[in-house]
């Protein structure tokens, strides 16, 4: 049950799920309408918070907001060895400069040779370098060669429950669709989204009803029915100082330098550890991670519920990370955890209560937990 927040003060709800039509005719239909170029917004099976599901968004709604904000979006891709091997997607918050998530750009530097964008017309646009980069935030914005683009208009609104939201995916570099959901909740600067993600809608933008920018995507839920964005406090500013600069007179720093100063820099960071006794002396039991990660944790975190552990490969470069935590797969397997996602960079365990990611960058092996 759920209490929702109204005019009159709390309501108690609960939520009911409606299921569409047969699955293979729904996706059969879908795949139609996706080839016609028809903007998709139809879902299979849904969840409400409302005391009923009458509202709905209707097709015109979904072209509106798609007509009037694909062209601030972009497509995100790094290419190694001539092909695409990392993919996300990005917004305008001025003319020529672009924001994603920084996740995502370090993927980027990791393991590719050389990154584009793409708009919805298809034009390819080479990257000057970064203007800007927040770790903590998961934000970076992206310089252009050249001053092109529409920007985005940001809300100054917040979300409440059960609040529409979209966001225009652009299909792995293939094209630009909207996806809509609804919201769950926000705080401390973040929202949590029945909007189901996929590896292409990292640094998206999330909008609202009026198609102003409310948010943007993370990686942090990916293939989960719940996604989390950022919301976009810190970037209405940051709009503001841009937009009165001359484009010209903002600066960039190129991607090799960049990657070499943070490289390096990180080497002497901080140990930083901020997870409760209490709530460690929950989590550390999965896996039994003390024992079986032996790399050196130099940062820990426990925020939105979420721990976020990140352990630095000392041992020679040539060794992948993840072998070197292979003792706390085999214990989650052994303890009868699942491997839903596995790809080069990031695993993804679950059972009946938890859920493991572990990705890896650099030569730092990040592992996060939280409950389903």
């Amino acid at each position: 049950l759920y209490l929702k927040e109204n005019s009159n003060g709390y309501q108690l709800f609960y939520p009911t799920f409606t299921k569409g039509e047969d699955l293979e005719e729904f996706f059969y239909n879908l795949g139609n309408k996706e080839d016609s170029g028809e903007v998709i917004g139809d879902t299979y099976k849904s969840l409400s918070l409302d005391s009923n599901n009458d509202s709905n968004i209707n097709t015109d709604e979904l072209r509106s907001i798609y007509d009037n904000n694909v062209n601030s979006n972009v497509s995100i891709s790094a290419l190694e060895d001539a092909d695409v091997n990392v993919y996300g997607s990005g917004f305008y918050i001025r003319k020529g400069i672009v924001v994603t998530s920084w996740s995502l750009l370090l993927e980027m530097l990791n393991n590719s040779g050389f990154i584009y964008v793409n708009d919805s017309n298809k034009n390819t646009m080479n990257i000057e370098g970064i203007v800007a980069a927040d770790t903590d935030y998961d934000v970076v914005l992206l310089k252009l060669k050249d001053e092109t683009g529409k920007a985005v208009k940001f809300s100054n609104n917040g979300l409440l429950t059960n609040d529409y939201v979209f966001t225009i995916d652009s299909k792995n570099n293939t094209g630009f669709m909207i996806n809509y959901g609804r919201n769950i909740t926000g705080y401390n600067g973040k929202y949590k989204n029945l909007l189901a993600l996929n590896k292409s809608d990292i640094g998206s933008a999330l909008y609202n009803k009026d198609g102003e920018v409310i948010g943007f995507n993370t990686s942090n839920s990916l293939n989960s029915d719940v996604s989390i964005a950022n919301s976009t406090d810190y970037l209405i500013e940051l709009q503001d100082i841009l937009s009165n600069k001359d484009f010209n007179d903002i600066k960039s720093i190129a991607f090799e330098e960049f990657k070499d100063k943070y490289y390096y820099g990180s080497r002497e960071e901080k140990i930083v550890n901020n997870i409760p006794r209490r709530v460690w002396n929950k989590y550390k039991k999965i896996g039994n991670i003390d024992k079986n990660i032996s790399l050196k944790l130099v940062k820990a975190n426990y925020v939105d519920e979420i721990v976020s552990l990140r352990y630095k490969n000392e041992a020679s470069k040539s060794i992948n990370t993840y072998y070197l935590c292979a003792n706390y797969e085999r214990e989650l397997l052994k303890n009868n955890y699942v491997l839903i996602y596995n790809s080069e960079r990031e695993k993804i365990y679950t059972n009946n209560k938890y859920r493991v990611i572990i990705k890896y960058y650099l030569d730092y092996l990040v592992v996060l937990m939280m409950e389903n």
